[in-house]
């Protein structure tokens, strides 16, 4: 996989970039000083159903007091949020694309999108290559909506356990997150939808995420590893995956001083050496497995 459709993926499924030597999606958490167990679970953003999982992800939902996910989902949609998906005044897409890239990525919003770049050109460019990751407009005229689970993983967690009455929480801010990604500069950011869109226009980036779907239903962190450590940028791997895992194994630790929590992150966040399995381990917890089953028809 190129760089454009493996930060691409990176960025969709926020944020993987798995490692370890376990294939293991969930854990429980124990030791250390607190009084009731928690748990943490590896998600992934798009492309797998709440339903596809055996008895045991609910059932330690169940135990739990809070769940808490990377961020308040309700919160994304907060107009503060918002303002960092737009390009000020002052910049133009034409600033930074040649007249030949320009149509390239054209093209690819009419194929993909349905609509031309000049209705687009205020989008940052890296959330414009988000949105051509997914054909939309293919899907919708070949039906592949149905095939497709849209709603994540993690707003499907919340919404289970807000039917179970438990409180909801957050490790990071959608804000923090937003932010995060504006910081990555202009230029990479149009570099990387030049790269996105010069890769095969007619098969966009569902294969990618075809791929990480069957690695993250076969629990294979080692694959995802590999795929992740591929990504030549170092903003990524340091930024969006190894700061933020400590950012949140702090706030973690924080939540489960006096309560059970059910920890859902990416998935890419639990693995390797800088991962919170091991982030939470080095702190004196003890990280103890439970199968996990993924059925999928």
């Amino acid at each position: 996989m190129d760089f454009a459709r493996n930060a691409l993926a990176a960025s969709l499924l926020v944020l993987l970039s798995f490692g370890g030597s376990q294939a293991q999606l969930l854990w429980q958490i124990s030791g250390n000083g607190i009084e009731k167990p928690s748990y943490l679970f590896g998600t992934i953003h798009l492309g797998v159903d709440i339903s596809e999982f055996n008895e045991p992800l609910v059932s330690t939902l169940e135990k739990a007091d809070v769940i808490a996910t990377e961020v308040n989902t309700e919160s994304v949609t907060n107009l503060g949020v918002m303002q960092f998906m737009f390009l000020p005044d002052s910049v133009s897409y034409k600033d930074y694309l040649t007249e030949m890239e320009y149509a390239l990525v054209d093209s690819v919003c009419k194929l993909r999108l349905g609509v031309g770049l000049a209705l687009m050109q205020k989008i940052k460019p890296m959330w414009l290559s988000i949105s051509l990751s997914i054909d939309v407009k293919s899907l919708k005229d070949n039906d592949g909506l149905n095939n497709l689970s849209l709603i994540s993983l993690d707003q499907q967690l919340r919404d289970t356990a807000f039917a179970l009455g438990k409180k909801r929480d957050e490790l990071e801010s959608a804000q923090f997150q937003f932010q995060l990604l504006d910081s990555y500069p202009l230029q990479g950011q149009f570099k990387m939808l030049v790269e996105s869109a010069k890769a095969d226009a007619s098969s966009p980036l569902t294969a990618s995420l075809d791929t990480l779907t069957i690695m993250y239903r076969t629990q294979n962190i080692d694959q995802m590893a590999n795929a992740f450590a591929q990504i030549p940028d170092p903003f990524w791997q340091n930024e969006v995956v190894n700061k933020r895992n400590v950012g949140m194994c702090q706030k973690l630790i924080e939540l489960m001083q006096n309560q059970s929590v059910f920890a859902a992150v990416g998935a890419g966040h639990l693995g390797g050496q800088k991962g919170l399995v091991n982030l939470l381990k080095e702190k004196g917890f003890t990280l103890t497995p439970i199968k996990l089953e993924i059925n999928h028809e």
